[in-house]
């Protein structure tokens, strides 16, 4: 069933398909203000594994971007996105082209609910296997052999799209015997 204004607040059967108001994430969120800082809700998506850059997101977040920007152009000054104040009539707007996933990832309902402690243990295995210094760069295929020893990264990225990465996970390297 697509989501739209008709029935995307309704609550679905199947518990996979299952999500909240967005009235209830907004309240979530805001604790005892009136309002959600951008950077709040920027973080709760992190803390469940959903990272800004998700392709899934785009739309939400050009329109936190878009809103973002008009403070700026209305005061001629620089505006922190992070720092900007939504009402709940903006978030709504803002998050409803992603409600069903966001709505997943504020009720636990992605394939790891608790995504942080599964991060903190791969964090663990991370930090471990990062003393380890045995062994050689492969030499026998040029590109292999042009890397640097020390490099060392590991990332995850779940079915549910839910990442996380450590260490030197922004530097370019072949897959070669894997």
């Amino acid at each position: 069933m697509a989501c739209n204004e008709t029935n995307c607040y309704l609550d679905f059967l199947s518990n996979k398909n299952h999500f909240i108001h967005p009235d209830w994430i907004f309240d979530t969120l805001r604790g005892d203000k009136k309002e959600v800082l951008v950077n709040e809700f920027l973080m709760a998506l992190e803390d469940s594994g959903l990272r800004k850059t998700d392709p899934r997101l785009a739309q939400v977040m050009k329109l936190l971007d878009d809103f973002s920007r008009a403070p700026q152009r209305e005061n001629g000054g620089a505006t922190s996105q992070l720092s900007v104040r939504l009402n709940p009539e903006v978030f709504k707007e803002i998050i409803f082209p992603n409600v069903r996933l966001i709505s997943q990832a504020f009720t636990n309902q992605l394939i790891l609910p608790d995504f942080t402690e599964f991060c903190d243990q791969i964090k663990m295995f991370y930090d471990k296997c990062k003393t380890n210094q045995d062994g050689k760069v492969a030499s026998y295929i040029p590109q292999l052999a042009k890397m640097t020893p020390g490099y060392w990264g590991v990332s995850v990225c779940t079915i549910d799209g839910q990442r996380c990465s450590f260490g030197d996970t922004n530097i370019p390297f072949t897959l070669q015997s894997c």
